[in-house]
């Protein structure tokens, strides 16, 4: 009995130490797990807050970034800032230099936590740079004297700058020119033949003619368009009937109609050259001169007043824009286009996207000018990708083709002042 009672008392103690054992080791582990939750992920110093560029905080040390380009997937949402020419020594402390009174600078951040512009003051997390040249926003300068268009800098002890552009040597055209009443071009302009090529398919071209040449880039988007509209509407049939004309030709058909109004129609001659003006090109001031302008018209029909309301141009209103085209004459825009006559088969080459732009704005090129002139920079998207037209008084343009594609580049009129650059923001 003795032994059997040893045993048990032994057996007791035993399991008495097991679970005071098991007792301390889960209190070991509870302690332990409340410590690596509150200790750090990591233990290096915290990023400070933004900090004006006037007096730069300087950052404790840190694990370092791969880049500040990690933050550009946000592009599509970016802080937009617009500085204006109040803004005078923000603007000139950027960019070590002074700009014209009419400047305006457009800023996009494309992560506002590292950067921005807020208070009159640019505000930074300078802990986050730890390369030279990573850049915290893109730029643009707009005014009489320059564009610019980069990278906005900054480096760790708060400088901010903006990147080396050289000047673009791109050439300007002649695809957004205006030739109008207004705005008319030089006779060697006009009789200009560099270039031009033959229409020759018989599928649109009426009577087998051989007079008629266009710019290789339009004559491939007219055949875009005719076949898109055959395609669409086998009835429609639309053939050219006029494209570039020399200044001799322009003359030669405007004198026709002036002398036969005098003669028949019993008008002055400054009544009959007046009332002609409206409805055909003075010389020099025609659109047929710059290997851009076609009349596309569907058989059956004549370049009258008969056509309005015919399929054809129905069609051509609805669609030609798609294929880079304007109707250049429309009604309801004669203040602007000086053209009475309201033609629905006088298309206009001036590419993608400004077509797109002119036809969902439903602006004709002079109101669209008008409003270039005014508001120097218009944005809008098409396609989803957003594009910018700025106006260039002069061709000071420096663009770095990392933040903006130019699309094209071309002289406004010969009696307006400036170009127009076509730009697709990236």
């Amino acid at each position: 009995m003795k032994n059997k009672e040893k045993v048990k008392r032994i057996t007791g103690v035993i399991a008495a130490v097991i679970l005071f054992c098991v007792a301390i080791a889960i209190l070991i582990f509870l302690f332990r797990k409340g410590d690596v939750i509150n200790t750090p992920e990591n233990p290096t110093g915290q990023v400070t807050e933004s900090s004006d560029l006037s007096s730069p905080t300087s950052t404790r040390q840190y694990t370092p970034i791969e880049g500040l380009n990690r933050y550009l997937p946000r592009k599509n949402n970016p802080q937009n800032v617009t500085l204006t020419a109040d803004k005078d020594k923000v603007i000139n402390d950027m960019f070590n230099s002074t700009v014209d009174n009419d400047a305006t600078v457009y800023i996009s951040f494309p992560d506002s936590s590292v950067a921005c512009y807020e208070n009159d003051k640019f505000n930074l997390n300078t802990g986050i740079f730890h390369e030279k040249h990573n850049y915290i926003a893109t730029v643009t300068i707009i005014s009489d004297s320059i564009i610019k268009s980069g990278y906005l800098l900054a480096d760790r002890d708060g400088t901010i700058y903006m990147n080396e552009i050289k000047k673009s040597t791109m050439k300007h055209d002649v695809s957004l020119r205006i030739i109008n009443r207004d705005n008319p071009i030089t006779q060697d302009e006009a009789n200009d033949t560099t270039g031009l090529i033959q229409l020759k398919d018989k599928n649109y071209v009426l009577d087998n003619r051989d007079d008629l040449f266009i710019l290789p880039h339009v004559k491939q988007a007219l055949e875009e368009l005719l076949a898109a509209a055959d395609k669409q509407d086998a009835s429609l049939k639309m053939h050219v009937a006029s494209a570039y004309r020399t200044y001799d030709s322009q003359k030669q058909s405007f004198d026709y109609w002036v002398n036969r109004r005098v003669t028949q129609e019993n008008m002055t001659y400054a009544q009959a050259y007046e009332y002609t003006a409206g409805r055909v090109a003075i010389p020099g001031c025609s659109e047929h001169h710059n290997g851009l302008t076609l009349d596309v018209v569907g058989y059956g029909y004549m370049m009258d007043e008969s056509s309005k309301g015919a399929p054809y141009a129905i069609w051509l209103k609805n669609n030609s824009y798609k294929y880079g085209f304007t109707v250049r004459y429309e009604e309801g825009k004669e203040q602007y286009t000086k053209i009475t006559l309201y033609e629905p088969w006088h298309l206009r080459y001036v590419g993608l996207p400004t077509a797109f732009y002119l036809y969902n704005e439903n602006l004709c090129m002079e109101e669209f000018y008008q409003k270039l002139l005014t508001e120097k920079l218009i944005d809008f998207t098409y396609d989803n990708e957003t594009y910018w037209y700025i106006y260039a008084k002069n061709d000071n343009i420096y663009i770095d083709e990392n933040v903006m594609e130019t699309v094209q580049y071309s002289r406004i009129a010969s009696n307006i002042e400036g170009y127009v650059v076509l730009c697709k923001v990236k």
